[in-house]
């Protein structure tokens, strides 16, 4: 990727054990810090979605996460970026090629 890319993200992911009545419980968090990224609304996208759902809003928010080459990103992982806690949405595509990199639609629901 290009030389303006040097925001770093944490990759957040959760170890997951069962309690005493076989539910999956998250248990203890892996974080890694992953430098050159950077964070962007998904093409076309200027504001977040908003939605009223039973009486409420809710604020649906994507962002596309650009991550070096080799970034290890799964969709079962969190990203904290800026302040905000994001979730991976859907399974990271490693493009190959001059530019390398790993893309990631990130979530985040709040309401």
């Amino acid at each position: 990727m290009g030389p303006d890319v040097h925001e770093s993200v944490v990759r957040v992911r959760w170890s997951v054990i069962q309690d005493a009545y076989g539910n999956d419980i998250r248990s203890v968090a892996d974080e890694l810090t992953i430098a050159g990224c950077i964070v962007l609304p998904p093409d076309g996208q200027t504001a977040a979605s908003v939605e009223a759902v039973e009486a409420r809003d809710q604020v649906v928010v994507l962002c596309v996460l650009f991550a070096p080459a080799g970034a290890d990103i799964r969709a079962e992982d969190q990203i904290r970026h800026q302040g905000e806690t994001y979730e991976v949405h859907g399974r990271p595509s490693a493009l190959p090629g001059h530019l390398a990199h790993i893309e990631a639609l990130l979530r985040v629901v709040t309401g």
